[in-house]
Formats: C-alpha cells, structure tokens, sequence
C-alpha cells in the first residue's frame, strides 16, 4: 500500500512541474512551482527509498 502511496506522490510533483511548464511555456518557468514540484517528488522517493527496501 505504501508503495502507490509514494508513487502518487511522486506523480503529483511531476504533475505540478509539468503544470508550471505549460502554462509559463515562452518564458522560463516559476521557480517556486518547480521547487515546491521537486519537494513533493523528494517525499515520495524518500518514502520508497527508504521505507520500503
């Protein structure tokens, strides 16, 4: 269970980079999206990283 638990965290800050991407596309992205983006991504691979092997 906590193995789809961490993959949809991990697919939602994927999500939120692809968001920020799209919708800033001309110009260069919102660092703060990206960041908060790559945050989300960090908690799900940390939880499978270490939680789970």
């Amino acid at each position: 269970m906590l193995f789809y638990v961490s993959k949809a965290i991990q697919a939602s800050g994927l999500m939120a980079i692809a968001i920020g991407f799209v919708t800033k596309f001309p110009k260069v992205m919102d660092i703060r999206l990206w960041g908060v983006g790559l945050l989300i991504f960090g908690v799900g691979w940390f939880l499978e990283r270490f939680f789970l092997k």
